[in-house]
């Protein structure tokens, strides 16, 4: 397994979906104690890798669509599972998990920071309501935003609100509204500067001015 130190104490990983046409991605972040794993797929070679930083703490989802390899690392490890609450209170999207339900500005392990996204419109075309189960983390510094779906970076550095970078033909009006939706995230924490994404590419140092483009 490569990971990429991308922000500090924080490391990244990718590998492509089986289901789809996009790539992965799994954030973690190194503690005194050990590591926590933000919405992490599996790929071969990873415990090695994480266990230089010692145990897993705990799995962070941000969105139930990004359970991937949780259960897995529960099962190898004994971490706990955070999930946002929404997703927690219904069974079909809980699944098999055993997991812990958190919310807005509930602490989590590794001192990161909850923070829920409202999008006003449905992301994808077979979900009846508006995708409101999301949440953004903050790194302890408050410097960098972890994302699921949101926003991810572009390979130039853009900002790509979601479906872009995740659909042939993204629906500008479902852009727009994601856009809004994670504009007005930004506003409320002003030393945010990065964007830690569980698509695409990170964006480094430059979150600000891609917003506004």
């Amino acid at each position: 397994m490569t990971a990429v130190a991308v922000y500090p104490s924080v490391w990244r990983w990718e590998t492509p979906d089986p289901e789809d046409d996009w790539m992965m991605v799994g954030h973690f972040v190194t503690t005194p104690s050990g590591v926590v794993l933000v919405d992490p797929p599996v790929v071969p070679g990873i415990l090695a890798t994480l266990a230089e930083w010692g145990p897993i703490l705990g799995v962070v989802l941000t969105t139930h669509d990004h359970v991937r390899g949780a259960e897995w690392f529960q099962k190898t490890s004994g971490a706990p599972v955070h999930l946002p609450r929404p997703a927690w209170e219904d069974p079909v999207r809980r699944g098999r998990l055993s997991a812990t339900p958190y919310g807005d500005g509930d602490p989590l392990p590794g001192g990161l920071a909850a923070h829920r996204i409202r999008v006003s419109t449905a992301m994808w075309d077979d979900e009846a309501s508006a995708y409101v189960d999301e949440m953004a983390l903050t790194t302890p510094d408050g410097g960098a935003l972890l994302t699921g779906d949101v926003a991810m970076g572009g390979p130039a550095g853009q900002l790509w609100p979601c479906p872009e970078g995740l659909v042939p033909k993204p629906d500008p009006s479902k852009v727009a509204a994601s856009r809004a939706a994670f504009q007005a995230l930004l506003a409320q924490h002003p030393a945010v500067h990065t964007l830690l994404a569980s698509h695409g590419h990170d964006v480094l140092g430059s979150l600000r001015e891609a917003a506004l483009t």
